[in-house]
């Protein structure tokens, strides 16, 4: 079942509101025009309010990169002639900048995308230019990875986001179709349906190493910035959405799919683990409640001290935000 698409044409943020375990969490509008299928969101380590920088850059679905300085947009590239969308959930996935990065000596950032015209998930390297950190490099970007065979156009995955280790990290979908039909979630000879994790220094074509199995279609995840934990948003098949939680450290997670959806069994055979194997989720809701988990971010600024360590997470279709108190528990919020 396919139930991603592109993202609104509006850009938010979560804020709050006299903040108590049951009040609102509210979002306000940053960008209102000026986008067209906003998927990702990088700002680089060294832009920041406190040194006067607001450079945030927007991947758009199409391909385009958007710069907004707080005020105008600018194009930093335009990657459409690289990238295959065949169907509503291809095309530009992610984004990200090195941790090093400081637009002089490492100006790397990082690119996850359909391939065109087959659709394989390619993992790519650009770099701004050395005069201009508002400008690509001309030399063009450079693929680091031999593109994954995805052999259908939903189930992408799509999440890049560098670890404290310095290693990158992403997330694949199970390669499309209805109940993983090409069993690739549950097969750790696949790179479907994983997490997937890649040294960006090594040898080219650099070999993805697979951290942890058993996931559908990851489209959103993060790491707490303090602690190293993982969160993961997996959109369900048609029952439950469900929201990961993998310790920091932690290899060879199975998150069930496609034994398990949520905590339900979905189909289990011959070849499906022992029930303590599993990793099942930290969250799960029905899809009366939302049926593509975006998953969220545990907060760790300083503006709402009210928030610290609290993650929040929503749904693409019901816009109902998910949120877990640092000592553990979830909340649901309407409207």
């Amino acid at each position: 079942m396919t139930k991603i698409s592109t993202a609104g044409s509006i850009i938010l943020f979560v804020v709050l509101f006299n903040y108590t375990a049951k009040s609102q969490v509210g979002y306000q509008t940053i960008v209102a025009a000026g986008l067209s299928g906003p998927i990702d969101i990088a700002i680089p380590p060294n832009a920041s309010p406190t040194n006067g920088s607001t450079r945030i850059f927007i991947a758009q679905q199409n391909g385009l990169i958007r710069l907004w300085n707080g005020t105008t947009f600018s194009d930093l590239v335009d990657l459409s002639p690289v990238i295959g969308i065949n169907g509503p959930e291809q095309g530009l996935l992610s984004m990200t900048f090195s941790p090093s990065y400081n637009g002089t000596t490492n100006r790397d950032f990082f690119v996850y995308y359909n391939r065109n015209p087959d659709g394989d998930l390619t993992v790519a390297r650009y770099r701004t230019d050395a005069s201009d950190p508002n400008a690509i490099d001309p030399a063009g970007g450079t693929v680091l990875i031999t593109p994954i065979d995805h052999p259908l156009s939903n189930h992408n995955g799509g999440d890049l986001n560098f670890g404290s280790d310095g290693f990158l990290y992403l997330t694949t979908g199970d390669g499309g179709g209805a109940g993983d039909p090409g069993e690739n979630a549950q097969n750790p000879s696949s790179l479907l349906g994983k997490l997937l994790r890649i040294d960006v220094n090594a040898a080219i074509p650099i070999i993805p190493t697979v951290v942890d199995i058993g996931l559908r279609n990851p489209f959103r995840w993060s790491f707490d910035k303090n602690t190293g934990d993982a969160w993961i948003g997996d959109v369900g098949q048609s029952a439950w959405e469900e929201i990961n939680f993998r310790l920091a450290g932690s290899s060879g997670l199975n998150f069930g799919w496609d034994c398990y959806e949520g905590n339900a069994t979905f189909e289990i055979t011959a070849d499906c683990p022992a029930i303590g194997s599993i990793t099942f989720p930290s969250h799960v809701y029905p899809n009366a409640e939302g049926q593509a988990v975006i998953g969220g971010f545990v907060y760790r600024g300083t503006e709402i001290t009210a928030l610290q360590g609290w993650y929040i997470a929503t749904d693409f279709y019901t816009g109902r935000i998910f949120r877990r108190s640092p000592g553990g528990t979830w909340f649901t919020q309407t409207g």
